[in-house]
């Protein structure tokens, strides 16, 4: 019995001492990169705000072209559009102003 005994010793003991490495080696692990994020935050930093000019540039160019486009439909519609639609309305109404003299009042709308 004392030899089980001292054999479960040892063999909790060498358990005991193989988990420790075990936990000293995941903790030089998590060192090493710890120091490696902590060297490369910098270039990391840099990329990324690289990467926001980017966008905001980005944004800015399609908020002038919004605004651009605006613009273009303001012109068209005042130059081209609000023209041929008071004309087409003279028209309607010069039609229908001749429709009522020549027909007379009972076909009115």
């Amino acid at each position: 019995m004392e030899t089980v005994r001292d054999i479960a010793i040892i063999f909790l003991a060498t358990l005991h001492i193989v988990w420790m490495l075990l936990v000293c080696a995941i903790a030089f692990v998590v060192w090493r990169m710890f120091v490696l994020v902590k060297r490369r935050a910098p270039h990391l930093l840099d990329q990324v705000n690289e990467i926001a000019e980017t966008g905001k540039s980005i944004a800015d160019t399609g908020l002038q072209t919004a605004r651009s486009a605006r613009g273009t439909i303001d012109f068209a519609g005042e130059t081209a559009v609000m023209p041929l639609i008071r004309f087409v309305s003279f028209l309607a109404a010069v039609g229908r102003f001749l429709g009522v003299l020549i027909q007379g009042e009972r076909n009115r709308l």
